[in-house]
């Protein structure tokens, strides 16, 4: 255990790996200029969403945290931040890299939004930002996130 993290089956997928190869290819600058405004702007909201319904050292939990972004924005602003997603090599370790030069600790594990790997009612506040459809089981990962 690791920070109060259990680790999680950190198994391969078939399907894992598909969506790691769209998300490189996102990524890599082959997005359209309308989905990025689009996207920015979703960000801005969720973001201040987030701010404004948390306290300065509140525990936030991002099931499918990607490469940190939020995460980094939230520890930012004074709270303690804890991210899971399955994708380890452009996901993880991307937000890792990110943490480390914004200066900011997150705590980060592989994992899936239906196996938390954390105890019972451990965060203030738990997101899922473009993550039920990318989980195998929405009802269970639901019923995760409601034990946090």
């Amino acid at each position: 255990m690791i920070l109060g993290l259990r680790m999680a089956n950190s198994a391969p997928d078939k399907n894992l790996k598909l969506l790691e190869s769209r998300l490189k290819g996102y990524r890599d600058g082959r997005i359209n200029p309308a989905t990025r405004i689009y996207w920015d702007i979703h960000y801005q909201l969720n973001l201040g969403l987030a701010i404004n319904n948390t306290r300065e050292g509140d525990a936030v939990l991002d099931v499918g945290c990607g490469v940190g972004k939020t995460l980094i924005d939230l520890a930012r602003a004074g709270r303690r931040c804890y991210g899971i997603d399955p994708l380890h090599g452009i996901s993880l370790q991307k937000a890792r890299e990110n943490a480390r030069e914004q200066g900011v600790e997150l705590a980060l594990a592989r994992s899936q939004g239906e196996n938390l790997p954390f105890r019972d009612e451990q965060f203030d506040m738990v997101l899922l930002l473009s993550t039920l459809q990318h989980v195998a089981d929405q009802e269970q990962t639901l019923m995760e996130v409601r034990r946090k």
